[in-house]
């Protein structure tokens, strides 16, 4: 049986920042359009929220330290988990900027189970200074859509997670903006609504980018 588990990251610059003059500080980091991407956990205790202006941000925390988003520290970050977590998991591949795909199928048999691998999975993010949040699912898209809403689910029952993806708004998914908003114009706002429509009806109003991202098998013409 399938089975993939996505970690996600939202904080990285942050949390690997050592930097004595930023400790004790709201901090967050801002990208090209001055847009907050990722805050500490005091900067959120104030206020800031992710995708706030910095205009608004710095109005609600006076303190907060402002650093700009750098693409190859996060990289390298993300590279430096990855590599930590290959001796757990054989099959992992990254999603930048803050994400890892883990095939988990081939590795339970090592670990006794699933419960005998999340003991290891734990233990060794336990020791990393970032935060993170996780699901599992059949699908490599499916897992991530969950651990973007923090669910923190690993699980190996595909009716426990198939629920939670049903009930999935769809900002959650890799659907582009325009077919999110095409879908919301029909009253479609979740996944399982979206699931709701046969795979043919899908494929006629949409093209197979939408079947694929929803899990669902491509239409075949």
């Amino acid at each position: 049986m399938a089975l993939y588990l996505y970690l996600h990251f939202p904080a990285l610059q942050c949390d690997s920042l050592t930097d004595a003059v930023t400790a004790g500080l709201p901090v967050a980091v801002v990208d090209a359009q001055h847009r907050i991407v990722q805050l500490n956990a005091l900067a959120a205790e104030q206020g800031v929220k992710l995708d706030m202006g910095l205009a608004s941000a710095a109005a609600l925390c006076h303190k907060l330290h402002l650093l700009p988003y750098q693409q190859q520290q996060q990289q390298a970050v993300l590279m430096s988990i990855a590599q930590q977590l290959y001796q757990l998991s054989a099959d992992i591949a990254l999603d930048e900027p803050d994400g890892l795909y883990l095939r988990l199928c081939n590795m339970l048999q090592l670990y006794q189970g699933l419960a005998g691998y999340r003991t290891e999975l734990m233990a060794a993010l336990a020791l990393l200074p970032y935060q993170y949040y996780y699901a599992s699912a059949a699908t490599p898209l499916a897992a991530k859509c969950l651990a973007l809403q923090r669910l923190n689910l690993l699980t190996e029952d595909n009716t426990r997670s198939g629920t939670a993806l049903k009930r999935s708004p769809l900002r959650f998914t890799e659907l582009q903006p325009d077919i999110q908003q095409q879908l919301q114009r029909l009253g479609i706002d979740s996944l399982g609504r979206l699931l709701a429509l046969s795979t043919a009806e899908l494929a006629r109003r949409f093209d197979n980018r939408l079947v694929s991202l929803c899990g669902l098998p491509t239409c075949q013409q």
